[in-house]
């Protein structure tokens, strides 16, 4: 039945692009219908196990990890070569009255060589949400030093990432722990149960677009660079594109032009086969970092699910007529500016040099001329008004190649 979706849910998606893709949205297709060959959220993952709260232990022995304002604790996640686990995490609510129904929450996934961090917890609560921030390698939180140099806690995961059985690798713990995270959190007595979200950056993106499946109790997730891994050979059992197309959520997926990690064409496609309410934003010259736990968008997109605030513009669709690209957006905001951003290298991205022209809007619609020999183009727009030195974050219509466009 999940295939069945699965399959629907995609070409649902191929008929909203009226650009011909020719060659190239065939091989997405059926790539994409290839690495959703198995259905996997329930088989894989003990769900009556990950819904119950964990066991709490005391984090005093680790002072020197304390921080003031945030508790510091362990909690227990599932076995490991026969063995539970315990992960180190950092938990805070905002300060003042709780609101009637408790705090909205956020479970923060970081990427790889990352670890727990505290202030990330605090900006969350600046920003009027519980948070909680794990260790997901079984360490503690010294990032002055490598990963692989960190102290470990006790009982902590300690395996390989790909190590055989897959239930002890280090994704099948890393999507438990944060299952188990969210049910932690929506334990506590100044939590909202039902206003929880998941924000992972890089790995963690990778890793919190798969829980957003596994865990059906989540009301949104944040994607910070991430990708589906179909180029992989053989298919990994862990590759997103097994599972997103059967999220029910709404997602953000968020992406830098010069992001090292994730190439564009794969970060794309992972939007493409998204289920539930997907909005994208790929940022000209957005690089790569745990920080991204933190963009601004991450907390509009949160405020937008869960505070009634304003939501992100969608851009629905693209269609091409000639060299003219134009694009139709539902935006509950005017849009205040339009960009077409393109490239004219053939070098595989992040090597490539990105160049922006601005866009007309006409209402809803925003279109622009393509210039010839662009190589890879996409639309972005804008309702927020500029603010001298401060990053801009826009809704964005697909990465596509400059072939599609057909004189």
């Amino acid at each position: 039945m999940k295939n069945k979706i699965f399959s629907i849910g995609y070409l649902a998606h191929m008929k909203l692009n009226v650009c011909k893709l020719g060659i190239f949205a065939a091989a997405l297709a059926a790539g994409a219908l290839l690495c959703h060959a198995e259905s996997s959220d329930s088989e894989i993952w003990n769900l009556d196990g990950l819904y119950r709260v964990p066991k709490v232990f005391s984090a005093e022995k680790y002072a020197e990890y304390q921080v003031p304002g945030v508790r510091t604790l362990l909690y227990e996640s599932v076995p490991c070569r026969g063995k539970l686990t315990k992960v180190f995490a950092y938990y805070s609510a905002p300060s003042g009255p709780v609101p009637s129904g408790g705090w909205p929450a956020v479970v923060l996934v970081h990427g790889g060589g990352g670890t727990a961090y505290s202030d990330y917890v605090k900006k969350w609560n600046s920003w009027g949400y519980a948070a909680i921030s794990m260790d997901r390698y079984g360490k503690l939180p010294l990032l002055k030093l490598a990963l692989k140099d960190r102290p470990d806690i006790e009982d902590g995961w300690r395996s390989g990432e790909d190590a055989s059985p897959r239930e002890d690798s280090w994704h099948y713990h890393s999507v438990a722990q944060i299952v188990l995270a969210h049910s932690l959190i929506r334990s506590f007595p100044e939590v909202n149960p039902e206003k929880i979200g998941v924000v992972g950056a890089s790995w963690g993106g990778v890793h919190a677009s798969i829980a957003a499946v596994v865990d059906g109790r989540f009301k949104f997730a944040a994607m910070v660079y991430s990708s589906i891994f179909e180029w992989m050979s053989p298919p990994q059992w862990w590759d997103p594109g097994r599972f997103i197309p059967s999220i029910r959520i709404p997602t953000l997926w968020v992406k830098g032009t010069t992001d090292t990690n994730f190439p564009s064409k794969y970060w794309q496609r992972a939007v493409n086969i998204c289920g539930g309410k997907p909005i994208s934003s790929l940022v000209v010259g957005l690089g790569h970092g745990d920080n991204g736990q933190l963009y601004p968008i991450n907390r509009r997109f949160a405020d937008s699910i869960i505070k009634g605030g304003a939501s992100l513009p969608k851009v629905a669709r693209i269609g091409c007529r000639g060299n003219l690209v134009s694009a139709y957006v539902d935006s509950v905001r005017p849009i205040l500016k339009a960009e077409l951003c393109y490239t004219c290298d053939a070098t595989p991205d992040p090597k490539q040099v990105w160049k922006t022209a601005p866009a007309s809007i006409n209402c809803k619609e925003v279109s622009a001329e393509l210039p010839d020999g662009a190589t890879f183009f996409f639309i972005n727009v804008f309702d927020e008004p500029t603010v001298a030195g401060e990053q801009e974050w826009p809704s964005s219509s697909e990465y596509l190649p400059g072939e599609s466009v057909k004189n």
